[in-house]
């Protein structure tokens, strides 16, 4: 059996291998002057792009054909990991690439390249909670939904693309700014003006919308019931009308504005009436 260690460095130099020359096949011109992307160093670690072709070529992963161009050899076809591509082209920040290889080791490798990194987001989740990290559980659960579509899992992507969609109305971030006036320690001035309106990030209102077929108004109620957070600035109706909204193309940004809006003035109110009743 390899050693986790030396596991992780074969599937590591296969990955960096099958991503690099992944890219050649698409622009074949590639020279000592190209300019190589940015990830390449950012994400694999390839100091010197210029110097990794160079050694593609010696160890005849690639070929020089007409005028120079770069093609891949037939053991250059057989380098590209359709795996590692799938695991590249789905990156997110919450799965790293050493903990996708243990992951799958586990699995003794009969999971899918979206099931192992799935395993591996779900897990996440508890931890991120018990931080209070919502950025991080809002973006987890986008990307699993992301990763379910793939999988073609309409029902529990659609129901991840709704968690995403009930923190990016909450209005969490704001929830500091209302406790803070609440206790006593800001003007009602700055927590004014800290409101700056919710942001519904584009990705899950296209995720709905794709996969509106499978929507049951009932997820939202589970989701309500399940992800319980100490401020909302939307309720479970009218996250059902938003929804709804979206999936009929009624969606309008001006309105759902006000609504917000007037949501985070209530907040702000109850919180001045609180602080109100702790000074008598």
């Amino acid at each position: 059996m390899i050693h986790m260690s030396r596991k992780r460095k074969i599937s590591w130099d296969e990955y960096v291998r099958s991503v690099f020359l992944r890219y050649i096949v698409y622009h074949p011109e590639v020279n000592q002057t190209t300019y190589f992307p940015s990830y390449f160093q950012s994400e694999l670690n390839i100091s010197d792009s210029h110097t990794y072709l160079k050694k593609q070529l010696k160890k005849k992963y690639l070929v020089k054909g007409k005028n120079d161009t770069l093609l891949l050899s037939d053991k250059g076809k057989e380098a590209v990991k359709d795996e590692y591509i799938r695991f590249f082209d789905a990156a997110t920040p919450y799965v790293t690439f050493s903990e996708y290889v243990d992951e799958k080791m586990l699995t003794e490798e009969q999971e899918s390249v979206e099931g192992t990194m799935l395993s591996i987001l779900l897990k996440k989740l508890k931890s991120l909670k018990e931080k209070n990290n919502y950025i991080g559980v809002k973006d987890v659960h986008l990307d699993a939904a992301q990763l379910y579509e793939q999988a073609d899992f309409a029902e529990q992507a659609m129901y991840h693309y709704l968690v995403s969609l009930y923190y990016d109305i909450s209005g969490l971030e704001y929830y500091n700014d209302l406790l803070l006036y609440a206790k006593g320690k800001c003007k009602r001035e700055q927590s004014q003006r800290a409101f700056r309106g919710i942001c519904i990030r584009p990705q899950v209102i296209q995720g709905i919308c794709r996969l509106k077929e499978g929507y049951d108004p009932q997820m939202v109620h589970e989701i309500f019931e399940k992800e319980q957070i100490g401020i909302n600035l939307c309720t479970e109706s009218r996250m059902q009308k938003l929804i709804e909204d979206f999936c009929n193309g009624t969606y309008n940004d001006s309105a759902w504005r006000q609504y917000f809006e007037k949501n985070y003035q209530s907040m702000l109110q109850s919180a001045e009436n609180y602080r109100e009743k702790k000074a008598k």
